[in-house]
């Protein structure tokens, strides 16, 4: 996330894998990053470093709705006891945010839930 930031994806928490590298996305099957890739016409890479300057070069921020959590495993449906993140201070920090996506059906619950009312 940057001041250039217009587009925000929201995931839900980082699942395992991700934590492990703290890399967003980073299990080999997850597609994120091929879509994106293909999605800005980019020559694919492994390299986290170059992955997040496409999404800066497209003005695109990834975060989380969930700060905190008890997990066991990835999978969404064990997700309990969770913590919303800040999502309304961080738009008002970053005002050139002008489309939010949810990345999946638990992250658009969550933020249906706890931020619908704010905007």
């Amino acid at each position: 996330m940057d001041k250039y930031s217009e587009i925000l994806i929201l995931g839900s928490i980082p699942r395992v894998k991700s934590l492990e590298k703290q890399q967003y996305y980073a299990h080999p099957q997850n597609k994120f990053w091929k879509i994106i890739f293909e999605l800005f016409n980019e020559k694919f890479t492994e390299d986290y470093v170059e992955r997040i300057d496409v999404l800066k070069k497209n003005h695109i921020a990834i975060w989380d709705v969930i700060d905190s959590c008890e997990r066991k495993g990835s999978l969404d449906s064990e997700i309990k006891n969770e913590e919303a993140n800040q999502i309304p201070e961080l738009l008002e920090n970053y005002p050139n945010i002008k489309a939010i996506f949810c990345n999946g059906g638990k992250s658009y619950k969550k933020f249906t839930e706890n931020f619908r009312k704010g905007f």
